[in-house]
């Protein structure tokens, strides 16, 4: 439904205000879009980087799965129970996001002549495969925010570009056009109201 608007100066007047503020308001918003455009590629970059890092560590990790499934070895998921996942909160264009700092172990020994060589080697890989994985879970939560913002903002660019400031230039277009026959309009009459009295006295 489109709006209407008064014919006249103090309309006239109101509009102008709201272009000017539609102007100062569009080159922030427009800002705000590029900085979360260029956080969000630069994350996609960095999830592509470590999802490759993850795929490798999981490669390199393939040989040692049929001793890890053995019954008589020990029990890895024990070996490995996560205490915490440790995070921080940082920002990025101005939106706060959690990102991934640490996992925390239980504090145990492992006892090192009582246990194979091969897990001694593995374990170390299971943790940062691990922690990658916490890592790219994060990565992927900071990205579905930032699209979420990124979205947020080109609505609130295309409100402004495509929508209020057309239809206020539109509006004040149409109220100055008015004004101006409105104008032409009460010359005229004065014209003839002038004539009219002219003639008047000759008669």
């Amino acid at each position: 439904m489109s709006r209407e608007y008064k014919l006249n100066k103090s309309e006239l007047g109101r509009l102008q205000r709201e272009k000017k503020l539609y102007g100062q308001y569009l080159p922030v918003l427009k800002l705000k879009q590029e900085q979360i455009q260029l956080e969000e590629s630069k994350l996609k970059k960095l999830m592509a980087k470590e999802s490759v890092n993850h795929s490798n560590l999981g490669d390199a990790l393939k040989p040692y799965v049929p001793l890890l499934a053995d019954e008589q070895s020990p029990s890895v998921a024990d070996l490995l129970k996560v205490s915490a996942i440790m995070t921080k909160e940082k920002s990025l264009a101005g939106i706060k996001i959690r990102t991934f700092e640490r996992i925390v172990w239980p504090q145990f020994e492992v006892p090192y002549f009582e246990t194979a060589p091969w897990l001694l080697r593995v374990l170390p890989m299971l943790k940062e495969f691990l922690e990658k994985e916490a890592e790219l879970a994060l990565l992927t939560e900071q990205h579905a925010q930032l699209v979420k913002e990124l979205r947020k903002a080109t609505q609130k660019v295309n409100l402004f570009d495509l929508v209020l400031i057309p239809k206020t230039n539109d509006a004040i277009k149409r109220i100055a056009i008015a004004l101006g026959d409105q104008q032409v309009a009460s010359v005229s009459r004065g014209k003839i109201a002038k004539e009219k009295k002219r003639v008047g006295a000759l008669i």
